[in-house]
């Protein structure tokens, strides 16, 4: 059976000073492939992959180009969701985890009530960042980019876009320098509710900058019983962070294929201590 993503309890009470995106979208997700979780709750904190470059982290390729040239490197990236959004939805957690005939590297989602920001610290894309083609009449068609899509002709792409004069509602946000793509931040946001419809799945980009500390505000979510087991051994920096690991089985991961299995056996090993950060696992072949 789907379970869809829902608040226990009764409707907290409206904050005055919350994000005013936050009825709509009350959740803000961002996902990981299961190695990363150490380095997350050593650090106590998410960062952007401009500082995990100088890491030992899992690091995703094919966007931290792209985030470095759109002027996307300081800012930790999340995908906004409505109360009834199943995790089968979430992008990432689609390519990774589900569909086509590859086998499926582990991944999980932290979850953080969006209640608890103000506009101020957001910046929102209602586009998808990695991907997204604008379209420039004589240029180029609308649409996605195939990957392996060098980062510099995505910039070239969405610098024609903006010589041409674009409204707001085409553009879908605002030119907020030194970011190449348009966005809406702080006091851009609440005029621009009625956009966020546009955003790809009608799931928005949220963009917080680096750090984003994870002590009290964040559920971990796990999609399989061994995946969890393996988070497990974690379980004192998880305490540590005051950071709760839930599990949503989902249906269509299959987390028993052998590849999976072999790499969920190094990660395990790392976590316990038996062997180093396992570098050469390829989590981002996917998309």
């Amino acid at each position: 059976m789907s379970v869809r993503l829902v608040f226990p309890g009764a409707k907290p009470a409206k904050l005055t000073n919350m994000a005013t995106f936050s009825e709509k979208f009350p959740r803000a997700l961002h996902v990981l492939p299961l190695h990363a979780l150490p380095s997350i709750l050593h650090d106590g904190a998410l960062l952007a992959k401009a500082e995990l470059t100088h890491k030992v982290a899992a690091v995703r390729v094919t966007t931290s180009q792209t985030d470095a040239k759109l002027g996307l490197c300081e800012y930790v990236h999340f995908y906004l969701c409505g109360p009834s959004r199943e995790w089968e939805e979430v992008p990432v957690l689609e390519a990774q985890l589900l569909g086509n005939s590859s086998p499926p590297f582990p991944h999980l989602a932290l979850e953080m009530a969006t209640r608890e920001l103000a506009d101020a610290e957001c910046t929102l894309c209602l586009w998808n960042a990695a991907v997204s083609r604008p379209a420039v009449e004589g240029y180029c068609l609308g649409g996605n980019w195939t990957r392996g899509t060098p980062p510099s002709r995505i910039d070239e792409v969405w610098q024609k876009f903006r010589d041409t004069n674009p409204d707001v509602r085409q553009a879908r946000g605002h030119w907020n320098d030194p970011i190449q793509l348009p966005t809406v931040r702080g006091d851009q946001i609440q005029p621009a509710l009625p956009l966020l419809r546009l955003a790809p799945r009608q799931m928005p980009e949220l963009l917080l900058r680096s750090p984003v500390e994870i002590h009290k505000r964040f559920t971990l979510w796990v999609f399989s019983e061994e995946d969890l087991q393996v988070v497990h051994l974690l379980n004192d920096a998880l305490e540590l962070n005051s950071l709760n690991a839930r599990m949503h089985p989902m249906p269509g991961y299959h987390f028993q294929s052998e590849p999976t299995r072999v790499w969920r056996a190094a990660i395990a090993a790392h976590f316990a201590g038996q062997a180093s950060f396992p570098e050469g696992l390829n989590f981002d072949r996917k998309r």
